[in-house]
């Protein structure tokens, strides 16, 4: 499973159709949230190779290859950016507020429901993004009244990438940015 990030390094990436490629598919701008994949290591050119889930440049959620991001600021993990960090069960959670209604489905991809904009919900210092959908992050709870969680186990939130991936703009998810 991979991660969601936010490119908090100020700069804007040019993402490939193949690691190492010359094929530029869509642009990763700052503040822009992805799915961090993968990566692979294995040209020995100096440069590292990640595998992500972006919104590309036609507004369309698909994969792509970032070349030379590490350290950087590019891959800063999602829950950096938090509205609010919540203890919860006495474990640290790290809050989103919805800026949208956003359907959230099981750990096995059945649908639970929609959680409606203006909604916190909670996931973990990992944010992990769907094995075999990247475009849904990991969640746990959300707030169904002032302070009081409902749990909802392990699952899935839409990210909502086919409606905008910019923190502070047009993302589902609201932070500290913006």
């Amino acid at each position: 499973m991979g991660n969601y990030c936010v490119n908090r390094s100020n700069q804007v990436w040019n993402i490939t159709r193949s690691n190492g490629g010359t094929d530029v598919i869509g642009k990763l701008y700052p503040n822009e949230i992805f799915a961090w994949v993968g990566g692979w290591e294995g040209n020995h050119s100096g440069t590292d190779y990640q595998r992500i889930y972006f919104r590309n440049s036609e507004g369309v959620p698909t994969h792509g290859w970032l070349a030379g991001p590490s350290g950087t600021g590019c891959l800063t993990l999602l829950p950096e950016v938090c509205y609010k960090e919540v203890i919860w069960k006495g474990d640290t959670y790290y809050a989103f507020k919805l800026r949208r209604d956003e359907n959230y489905y099981s750990a096995q991809g059945g649908y639970m429901g929609t959680l409606p904009a203006g909604y916190i919900i909670l996931t973990d210092r990992d944010a992990a993004c769907g094995q075999s959908n990247p475009g849904l992050m990991n969640i746990y709870a959300f707030e169904a009244e002032e302070g009081i969680y409902a749990d909802v186990g392990s699952a899935f939130i839409d990210a909502g990438l086919d409606k905008g991936s910019t923190m502070g703009k047009d993302c589902s998810f609201i932070g500290a940015i913006g």
